[in-house]
């Protein structure tokens, strides 16, 4: 399990993973083990065995946020949105002040177009820990809305809080470009 730590962290995803899966032939109901296994699934593309794992190991362990949270992460990149939803609710359930959580479910709630609710949790996820992409993304929708101070003012706080993330610049030239 230890040896599956140090790959993941090292981005050795392939490794890690077969770490982890060797862990799971000697303790099948290692509720950790299964989470890594299904997140480094979904970072070697295949997402839909990332959803099996992380399911398995929100049966292991369903009072835990953690493997919720990346099974509603691995639900959203397969455009399962409203099932994404419910597994960030039910992490959120669990870890009320979980940044990341929010920003998920704002995320699916933004692909829906339910712009109003995608503000809501990207804010939260902003006073939580002013979360730069939360920022960038809050300012996305504002831009869509064309309340385009609000939108300026997320992208230049996007910056001032990560100047290396540069998706938020070509937002920002659009929208000067848009203004």
């Amino acid at each position: 399990y230890n040896k599956g730590l140090s790959y993941y962290a090292l981005g050795k995803y392939k490794e890690a993973n077969k770490c982890f899966a060797d862990v799971l032939v000697i303790k099948n109901d290692d509720h950790e083990a299964w989470t890594y296994k299904g997140i480094t699934n979904r970072l070697i593309g295949k997402n839909d065995d990332a959803i099996k794992d992380l399911q398995k190991a929100t049966q292991l362990k369903p009072d835990y946020y953690f493997p919720d949270y990346n099974l509603g992460y691995s639900l959203r990149e397969n455009k399962l949105y409203e099932e994404a939803i419910l597994m960030q609710n039910k992490c959120i359930s669990l870890k009320i002040n979980y940044s990341s959580a929010y920003h998920e479910r704002g995320l699916c709630y933004d692909y829906l177009n339910n712009f109003a609710k995608a503000i809501e949790d990207y804010t939260k996820s902003i006073e939580i820990d002013k979360f730069y992409v939360a920022y960038n993304n809050r300012g996305l929708i504002y831009k869509k809305q064309k309340d385009y101070k609000k939108a300026l003012d997320d992208f230049n706080q996007c910056i001032a809080i990560n100047p290396d993330y540069s998706n938020v610049y070509h937002n920002r030239a659009l929208l000067y470009e848009e203004m």
